[in-house]
Protein backbone atom coordinates (compact mmCIF):
# COMPACT_ATOMS: atom_id res chain seq x y z
CA UNK A 1 0.00 0.00 0.00
CA UNK A 2 2.90 2.54 0.68
CA UNK A 3 4.36 2.03 -2.91
CA UNK A 4 1.09 2.68 -4.39
CA UNK A 5 0.64 5.59 -2.47
CA UNK A 6 4.28 6.99 -2.84
CA UNK A 7 3.33 6.77 -6.41
CA UNK A 8 0.31 8.26 -6.54
CA UNK A 9 1.47 11.17 -4.50
CA UNK A 10 4.52 11.10 -7.10
CA UNK A 11 3.09 11.42 -9.84
CA UNK A 12 0.43 14.32 -8.44
CA UNK A 13 -2.66 12.29 -8.56
CA UNK A 14 -2.84 12.34 -4.16
CA UNK A 15 -1.75 14.70 -1.53
CA UNK A 16 -0.66 13.80 2.10
CA UNK A 17 -1.92 15.79 4.88
CA UNK A 18 -1.89 15.47 8.76
CA UNK A 19 -5.11 15.02 10.44
CA UNK A 20 -5.80 17.86 12.41
CA UNK A 21 -7.16 15.86 15.29
CA UNK A 22 -4.80 13.01 15.11
CA UNK A 23 -1.28 14.21 14.08
CA UNK A 24 -0.26 10.39 14.41
CA UNK A 25 -2.30 10.00 11.46
CA UNK A 26 -2.06 11.21 7.43
CA UNK A 27 -4.70 11.58 5.67
CA UNK A 28 -4.58 11.36 1.55
CA UNK A 29 -7.11 12.70 -0.95
CA UNK A 30 -7.21 13.12 -4.65
CA UNK A 31 -5.64 15.74 -6.58
CA UNK A 32 -8.19 17.20 -9.66
CA UNK A 33 -5.76 15.68 -11.96
CA UNK A 34 -6.12 12.73 -9.96
CA UNK A 35 -10.30 13.15 -9.78
CA UNK A 36 -9.88 13.52 -13.67
CA UNK A 37 -7.95 10.12 -14.35
CA UNK A 38 -9.98 7.76 -12.07
CA UNK A 39 -13.31 9.71 -13.59
CA UNK A 40 -11.98 8.83 -17.42
CA UNK A 41 -10.72 5.38 -15.99
CA UNK A 42 -14.14 4.37 -14.51
CA UNK A 43 -15.89 5.71 -17.97
CA UNK A 44 -13.49 4.14 -19.47
CA UNK A 45 -14.62 0.68 -17.73
CA UNK A 46 -18.36 1.76 -18.03
CA UNK A 47 -18.25 1.88 -21.58
CA UNK A 48 -16.52 -1.33 -22.26
CA UNK A 49 -19.29 -3.04 -19.79
CA UNK A 50 -21.92 -1.41 -21.84
CA UNK A 51 -20.74 -2.21 -25.21
CA UNK A 52 -20.21 -6.46 -24.06
CA UNK A 53 -24.10 -6.00 -22.29
CA UNK A 54 -25.57 -4.64 -25.62
CA UNK A 55 -24.07 -8.21 -27.43
CA UNK A 56 -26.22 -10.00 -25.33
CA UNK A 57 -29.65 -10.83 -25.81
CA UNK A 58 -32.39 -9.31 -23.54
CA UNK A 59 -33.41 -12.03 -22.22
CA UNK A 60 -29.51 -12.94 -20.79
CA UNK A 61 -29.57 -8.71 -19.67
CA UNK A 62 -32.72 -9.79 -17.97
CA UNK A 63 -31.29 -12.55 -16.29
CA UNK A 64 -28.45 -10.26 -15.27
CA UNK A 65 -30.18 -7.17 -14.05
CA UNK A 66 -31.67 -9.65 -11.74
CA UNK A 67 -28.52 -11.19 -10.26
CA UNK A 68 -27.40 -7.77 -10.13
CA UNK A 69 -30.43 -7.16 -7.91
CA UNK A 70 -30.18 -9.85 -5.69
CA UNK A 71 -26.64 -8.95 -4.95
CA UNK A 72 -27.24 -5.76 -4.36
CA UNK A 73 -30.13 -7.02 -2.10
CA UNK A 74 -27.61 -9.15 -0.24
CA UNK A 75 -25.11 -6.25 0.30
CA UNK A 76 -27.48 -4.13 2.04
CA UNK A 77 -28.43 -7.02 4.52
Amino acid sequence: MGQIVNRLTSAGYAVRTRDPHDGRKVLFSATAEGDAVAGAARAQRHAWLDRQLQQLSAEDRAVIARAAALFNQIAES
